[in-house]
C-alpha cells in the first residue's frame, strides 16, 4: 500500500508576524478543527479533553484519552 504525502496545515492568521495562538472549542474554532482529510500542522496542537468520549488520532495511531487529560501533538505529526 502506498501513501500520499500529505501538505503542510499552517494556520492562517491576519498578523503573521504576531505570535500565533489560538484557543477554543472545536465546536467555537469551526471546520478547521474538523478536516475531513489527513494533515500535518507546522506548529505545535495541545487538546484539553474535558469530557465526553473521543478517539485522538496521531501518525495513524488512535488513543482513546480519559478525561479529564491532555494530548500534545508535535509539528509534522499527521492527523486525520
Amino acid at each position: 500500500m502506498t501513501y500520499e504525502p500529505v501538505p503542510p496545515h499552517r494556520l492562517e492568521v491576519p498578523a503573521p508576524n504576531a505570535l500565533l495562538f489560538a484557543v477554543g472549542s472545536f465546536d467555537t474554532i469551526g471546520p478547521p478543527s474538523r478536516a475531513g482529510f489527513p494533515r500535518r500542522h507546522v506548529f505545535h496542537e495541545i487538546v484539553y479533553v474535558t469530557g465526553g468520549r473521543c478517539t485522538h488520532v496521531v501518525d495513524a495511531v488512535p488513543w482513546r484519552p480519559s478525561p479529564p487529560n491532555l494530548c500534545a501533538v508535535a509539528p509534522g505529526q499527521v492527523r486525520p
